[in-house]
C-alpha cells in the first residue's frame, strides 16, 4: 500500500435528518425529507463554541441546539454569529416525498433513512471521507441503523470510506446538533418557505442534492 493511501482525512463528520419518513400527508407528514452531513477539521473548536453559548445563556444541562428549538431570537442570533467564523462544511440531500416511486413508499423507515444517508454521503468527495469518523443521530432504538446503512452501501456497490461509523445520542454530541440545525434550515428552504437559517449557513453549504 502506498504512503498516499495511508493518509486519512483530517475531517470529522456528523449527520442528522429533518422531516419524517411517513407518506401520510393527510395526517401531517412532511412533504420533504432532508439528510444533512457536517464535516469539520476542527471539531473541538466547534463543540467549544456551542458549549460557551450554552453557558452564556444559562441553558438547562440537557439543552440541545436544534433547528426547531431556536425560538429565542437573541439565542438564535448569537448562534449564527458563533457559527459564522468556524471551519465546517455542509452537504445535504433533499427528497420530495410526493414525487417518489412506489418502491420508496413501501420501504421500512430504517431502510428509507439509510438509502438517503447513502445519497448524501455520495456528495462528499471520497478523499475527504477516507478514514474519517461519522457520527449519526440515533434514528431509532433498535441499534440496527448503522448495520442497515453498511448493507445499503454494499448492495449499491458504493464505498463509504469512514473508519468509524456509529449512531449516537444528539444530546451527547454537539456536531450532531449542528447537523440538525443544517438539516432543518435546508428542509425549510426547499419546502418553499423563507429560511433565515439557510441564508446564514449559505457560505458553509458545499452541495445540496435533489431527489428525485
Amino acid at each position: 500500500m502506498t504512503e498516499a493511501k495511508l493518509q486519512f482525512s483530517p475531517y470529522v463528520f456528523a449527520g442528522d435528518e429533518a422531516g419524517d419518513t411517513s407518506f401520510r400527508f393527510d395526517r401531517g407528514a412532511s412533504t420533504h425529507f432532508t439528510m444533512a452531513l457536517v464535516g469539520t477539521r476542527d471539531a473541538d473548536h466547534l463543540r467549544l463554541a456551542l458549549d460557551e453559548l450554552h453557558e452564556r445563556f444559562h441553558l438547562a444541562p440537557g439543552f440541545e441546539f436544534k433547528f426547531h428549538g431556536l425560538s429565542h431570537r437573541l439565542l438564535r442570533e448569537e448562534l449564527w454569529e458563533a457559527l459564522a467564523p468556524l471551519d465546517f462544511a455542509i452537504w445535504a440531500i433533499v427528497v420530495d416525498k410526493q414525487r417518489l416511486a412506489d418502491a420508496f413508499r413501501v420501504m421500512p423507515p430504517t431502510a428509507f433513512y439509510a438509502y438517503f444517508i447513502s445519497e448524501a454521503i455520495r456528495l462528499i468527495p471520497e478523499d475527504l471521507r477516507l478514514g474519517a469518523p461519522l457520527w449519526l443521530d440515533e434514528f431509532d432504538r433498535s441499534g440496527k441503523t448503522v448495520a442497515v446503512l453498511k448493507r445499503t452501501f454494499a448492495v449499491r456497490g458504493l464505498r463509504y470510506g469512514f473508519r468509524n461509523l456509529r449512531a449516537v445520542r444528539s444530546q451527547s454530541e454537539r456536531l450532531v446538533q449542528v447537523a440538525d440545525i443544517a438539516a432543518g434550515a435546508v428542509l425549510r428552504q426547499y419546502s418553499g418557505k423563507a429560511s433565515e437559517g439557510y441564508q446564514r449557513l449559505a457560505a458553509k453549504i458545499v452541495s445540496v442534492g435533489r431527489f428525485p
